[in-house]
């Protein structure tokens, strides 16, 4: 209660928790679970950061032995950049070639913006990008998608400008077109280093080669870094005339560290076979719920990225907002088992654990999600039967 009034008194409600009602206090992490102030343990299907599970100790370990050594910004010359952007730019296609180094993925979509107009020489600026698209909290990253616009306002109407303007959106107008790999809600920075299962990198399933590929979250387990990998065409027009480029952390011998270690892990462990495996049975486990459960309508994604929609009505679509968030707020509170919600009504249950979830996590948000789901349709129908 102490962190809760703490926090009310010198923190605007506007940043958000996941659960703003009697929230956990989690004060520990280890692998795939998190743990309040009582010891209770929360299988967590959410925090995607962790990308090989929390405080994992070959990386923990890694960024310790560094920062007790040196930490700098990119501008001294060191082996660590060098490496690591060697070995990062061997998990990409041959043309994508050239990294730059960032602290957060919003910084890597900002760069990208850059580079974009610079290619362009200035003569395009328009970005354009899906409907509900997220890409970052910066003023340029807002004022491309929408994700985050509760009111439309901030800083600008989306919809609105391209209602506006669409007769003079053109081919000649646009610098870039950005777009999620795997549209959950940004770009490789969530859908990136295997999570998928089948491929490195979500965009390789669809074969095709971007100009430009950002990469941030699970970069480096939690450590603040992320990378924009770029194709030389790019990157000469931005290296053109005198204009440089450096940042402090990004590049920095501690987060270059980290992103090694995360690389080892996840060839070590076998972590990208392993979410292609556990995903398809936990997707497998959820279209189960989807023959029992007439709430349940439909499963979507890939490998350890996949969420479920409930539906009210299946004649009108009426997105179950209110049932999802009682899914959410009490496979949290009943079963310890931490889920995001997301889509465009916040009717999408979404599961994005860490890399290490296992087929034994997968039966427990089965068994969870299938208990709660058939309480609250027996007390919104409690004599009707579902039909397909």
């Amino acid at each position: 209660m102490k962190t809760i009034q703490l926090r009310q008194k010198h923190v605007r409600p506007n940043v958000e928790l996941f659960f703003e009602e009697d929230p956990p206090m989690i004060v520990r992490g280890k692998g795939q679970y998190l743990y309040d102030e009582n010891g209770n343990e929360f299988l967590d299907c959410n925090f995607n950061v962790s990308h090989v599970g929390h405080l994992h100790p070959y990386v923990a370990e890694a960024v310790h032995k560094q920062i007790l050594t040196l930490n700098v910004n990119s501008r001294f010359l060191n082996d660590k950049l060098s490496v690591y952007a060697k070995r990062l730019s061997s998990k990409f296609p041959e043309k994508l070639n050239f990294c730059y180094f960032t602290n957060s993925g919003s910084e890597a979509i900002d760069l990208a913006i850059q580079m974009a107009r610079a290619y362009h020489k200035g003569e395009r600026h328009k970005i354009l990008c899906l409907e509900m698209a997220y890409h970052g909290h910066l003023e340029s990253t807002m004022r491309i998608s929408v994700y985050k616009k509760k009111d439309g306002n901030y800083p600008r109407d989306l919809a609105a400008v391209i209602e506006s303007e669409r007769d003079e959106i053109t081919v000649c107008s646009v610098a870039a077109f950005i777009a999620e790999s795997f549209p959950s809600c940004a770009d490789e920075i969530q859908t990136g280093f295997g999570r998928i299962g089948t491929h490195f990198w979500a965009f390789e399933r669809d074969q095709i080669v971007s100009d430009m590929v950002s990469s941030g979250k699970p970069i480096a387990n939690g450590y603040p870094l992320a990378a924009l990998v770029v194709k030389s065409q790019v990157s000469n027009s931005f290296c053109a005339g005198k204009r440089t480029y450096f940042n402090t952390f990004g590049g920095a011998p501690v987060s270059m560290t980290a992103g090694l270690a995360v690389l080892d892990v996840i060839e070590n462990d076998n972590l990208q076979q392993l979410a292609q495996e556990v995903g398809a049975y936990l997707k497998q486990k959820l279209q189960e719920l989807q023959l029992k459960h007439w709430l349940y309508v439909d499963v979507r994604g890939q490998g350890l990225l996949v969420g479920f929609e409930l539906i009210r009505n299946k004649d009108t679509l009426e997105p179950g907002t209110k049932e999802a968030d009682e899914l959410q707020v009490r496979m949290m509170k009943e079963n310890r088992v931490l889920v995001n919600l997301d889509g465009k009504f916040n009717s999408v249950i979404k599961i994005e654990p860490p890399m290490c979830f296992s087929k034994k996590d997968a039966d427990n948000v089965f068994k969870s999600a299938d208990r709660i789901l058939g309480e609250i349709e027996a007390r919104l129908k409690p004599t009707g039967k579902h039909t397909k």
